[in-house]
């Protein structure tokens, strides 16, 4: 059996900093738009990587709504060769977050006393160049 390799990077905490949810009784067949506005920063000098993804929910006939804001800190080490670590984290990281979202919005509306909503399972690739396009690298340099 050979040994799994190591990940250059991992996730550390992931919080929930803003959330929004209004409902009615939904019923059976439920149909979600779904918007997402995904942006990073990469803080250098502590090889910390944050991930900030805000996820927009709405039912079509308008009887759920969710807006969730969700910060997740990954630490990272660099990586030998011609692959680029931001190129693991565009592809990555919003996978890895999503899940909990989704289970935060689920967990949420169970204990509203109405019906647990799921929202659908999703792949995040679709998410890379607009996380490229919204990247800040900070060198977390002091500055007197």
């Amino acid at each position: 059996m050979s040994k799994a390799p190591n990940s250059p990077f991992k996730l550390d905490n992931f919080i929930i900093t803003e959330s929004q949810i209004s409902r009615k009784p939904i019923g059976k067949k439920m149909k979600f738009d779904m918007q997402f506005d995904p942006s990073e920063i990469i803080h250098e000098k502590t090889k910390i990587f944050e991930l900030i993804l805000k996820v927009s929910v709405s039912e079509k006939s308008d009887r759920f709504k969710a807006k969730v804001e969700a910060h997740g800190f990954f630490s990272f080490k660099d990586v030998p060769g011609e692959l680029k670590i931001t190129d693991l984290f565009y592809l990555n990281a919003p996978a890895i977050i999503y899940p909990y979202i989704r289970a935060y919005i689920s967990s949420l509306t169970a204990l509203s006393g109405m019906e647990a909503i799921t929202i659908p399972v999703l792949t995040m690739g679709g998410l890379k160049k607009e996380l490229e396009a919204n990247t800040i690298t900070e060198s977390d340099e002091v500055i007197e």
